[in-house]
This record gives C-alpha cells, sequence and structure tokens, in this order.
C-alpha cells in the first residue's frame, strides 16, 4: 500500500509540474491579419511574429500588425504578395520567399527589401546557414 502512495504522489506531483498555463491568442483579419491563410510564421529575436499570407507579410508586435504589400512602383518594395517561407539569421535579418521564386531580404531597421535570387523554389534555415 506504501508503494502504491509513493507512486501516485510521484504522478500527480509530475501532472501538476507539467500543467503550465500557456497563453494563446487567435489572430485574424478582424484584428489586421492580411488574410487568413498564414502560409509561414517566424519569431524573430525581439519577439515580433512575422506572418506570411496570400496577402502579404505582417509583423505582430504583440498588439498591433504591420502589413507590407507590394507596390510595383516602390523599388524596395516587397516584390510579391505571395509569402512562402520566412526565415531569420543570427544578425537579425530576415529572408523571405515569395510568389514561389523571388528570394528576398528584409532590413527591419531601414524597412525596405532588396531581391537576392529570382529563381528560388525553396529556403530553409539551418543553425548557421541559410538554405
Amino acid at each position: 500500500m506504501k508503494t502504491y502512495l509513493v507512486i501516485f504522489s510521484a504522478i500527480f506531483g509530475f501532472l501538476t509540474l507539467s500543467s503550465q498555463e500557456i497563453n494563446f491568442e487567435h489572430i485574424a483579419a478582424n484584428n489586421g491579419l492580411s488574410q487568413i491563410s498564414v502560409m509561414s510564421i517566424y519569431q524573430d529575436e525581439h519577439g515580433y511574429m512575422w506572418f506570411g499570407t496570400r496577402e502579404g507579410l505582417n509583423r505582430f508586435d504583440g498588439q498591433d500588425i504591420e502589413v507590407y504589400l507590394s507596390d510595383e512602383s516602390d523599388m524596395n518594395g516587397i516584390p510579391s504578395n505571395l509569402i512562402n517561407t520566412i526565415v531569420g539569421d543570427q544578425d537579425g535579418q530576415l529572408y523571405i520567399l515569395c510568389g514561389y521564386k523571388h528570394l528576398v531580404s528584409f532590413n527591419k531597421r531601414q524597412k525596405n527589401f532588396q531581391v537576392i535570387h529570382d529563381d528560388v523554389r525553396t529556403i530553409a534555415q539551418g543553425k548557421k546557414n541559410l538554405w
């Protein structure tokens, strides 16, 4: 009987420790998200959440959403609203695959985009390299 009591206490203690409260907030178009089909999610070193949708790049700071959309007249803008993948590097740079072909870097300080390559099919983040 004492063995069962020890086992029960251990299981109860484990369940109590593992039941941490998790905050989760749904973000939708009525919160400012540009489109509900999210293709990619990335959290940067400042805690900002970046969402790639079929209608632009979205940055969520915990309160507000800032949307970056393609504008043909803006030479420093993003070339396509279709955001396939978002990754980042240890220097805080974002790399975005958009329109299923454009590899783009995003300078968060200057808020401008630069096309790196126009014939890329996929990107992934390794420990130290962008693939």
